[in-house]
């Protein structure tokens, strides 16, 4: 019986080892400057970023719809070449690359709405 007691304990002590934590931690560097926006996606390919912060190291965009796909790519994006954003998703540009270079579209008929975050 002491040895099935000592096994469980030691298989119980390497689950809580290798158990995930329950608490995502987030590191947030200190912050100087934030910007946020809310635009509105047509069938006009649009780069919408007009300013950025110098420093800035990441752009989030995030479809804030609940049904509407919007689409990304070069200046020439269009729906049937462009990458899908869909309804709720979130898309993180690093900036290794001109945030101007990066273009939204929404389908035909479609008016949907756009959030910009950048953190400097």
């Amino acid at each position: 019986m002491k040895k099935i007691i000592i096994i469980f304990c030691l298989l119980l002590l390497a689950y809580q080892v290798n158990a995930e934590p329950l608490i995502q931690r987030v590191m947030i560097e200190p912050l100087t400057t934030v910007s946020s926006s809310s635009v509105t996606v047509t069938q006009t390919a649009n780069s919408f970023l007009t300013v950025m912060f110098k420093g800035t190291k990441e752009i989030a965009y995030v479809n804030t719809s609940t049904s509407d796909t919007v689409y990304f790519g070069d200046s020439t994006v269009s729906p049937n070449t462009g990458y899908p954003l869909y309804p709720r998703e979130e898309l993180i540009v690093k900036m290794s690359i001109t945030p101007n270079a990066v273009y939204f579209i929404g389908s035909s008929g479609q008016s949907t709405n756009l959030r910009i975050f950048q953190i400097k």
